[in-house]
């Protein structure tokens, strides 16, 4: 299977983003049934978000069921499969850091072992 990464809207068409853009790609989590829960896993990436801030705090209350990034923080594709990766693995065996699994796929992006450093460099923030 080939691996697709995912690129910025300007950098496949080679002209400046519309005023909102966004591109979506699925893709199965390796060594997992792609029927089982939390097996498959969407990526959304928007460009020119001028509401932030308001989808940072439905996450926070529990209104959206998403990991929320910044995809500038995020190297490529990759980083993100094995990310999500990681975190289905740790769900598994009952291994968690976090508290959920979302948040585990934040933490997983990060070399470091804080999890509040995990989320300031690679979490949504108010401005991404």
């Amino acid at each position: 299977r080939t691996r697709r990464r995912l690129e910025s809207s300007r950098a496949r068409c080679g002209e400046p983003c519309a005023p909102f853009t966004s591109h979506m790609e699925t893709f199965s989590v390796d060594g997992f049934d792609a029927h089982e829960a939390n097996a498959r896993v969407g990526v959304w990436v928007f460009n020119n978000v001028t509401n932030a801030a308001e989808v940072k705090r439905a996450l926070m209350d529990g209104k959206l069921d998403v990991t929320l990034l910044n995809s500038t923080s995020v190297a490529a594709m990759s980083c993100i499969e094995l990310a999500c990766y990681k975190a289905r693995v740790a769900a598994s065996r009952d291994g968690l850091v976090t508290k959920a699994l979302h948040a585990e796929v934040v933490f997983c992006l990060s070399p470091s072992r804080h999890i509040s450093e995990s989320f300031r460099r690679f979490g949504g923030d108010d401005s991404s």
